[in-house]
């Protein structure tokens, strides 16, 4: 069974070239939150690995080159817990502007997959 620190790995590595790679690794139930999401005018909350998708395909159409760079995973106190740093910077298609973040982020999982990740 995966570790939280290799299920986020999966994830922001393959984020650009394999989508169902990404997706995979969150559970049915899994949650993505990110606050920062309301600066580009995205809901900042998604509930399932449907919503989940969603958001992947809405962010690769509005940032086509969409990928996630500089990362570093940290050990949690258990395997199941896990946190993460990583950057983006790319051009918003849609509003013309570039977009530029610095995340931090906390990734719990449990049986092997993703239930949050905020």
């Amino acid at each position: 069974m995966k570790t939280a620190s290799e299920l986020i790995r999966i994830y922001l590595e393959n984020m650009q070239t394999d989508m169902p790679a990404s997706l995979d690794v969150f559970a049915e139930d899994g949650v993505i939150e990110f606050p920062y999401l309301s600066s580009i005018g995205m809901p900042v909350s998604y509930n399932g690995r449907k919503k989940i998708e969603e958001l992947l395909v809405n962010l690769k159409s509005t940032f086509p080159g969409f990928k996630f760079q500089n990362i570093i995973i940290y050990n949690g106190a258990t395997p199941e817990e896990a946190f993460a740093e990583y950057t983006v910077d790319e051009i918003n298609v849609v509003l013309g502007r570039r977009y530029q973040q610095h995340y931090a982020a906390r990734i719990v999982s449990k049986d092997g997959k993703i239930i949050i990740l905020a």
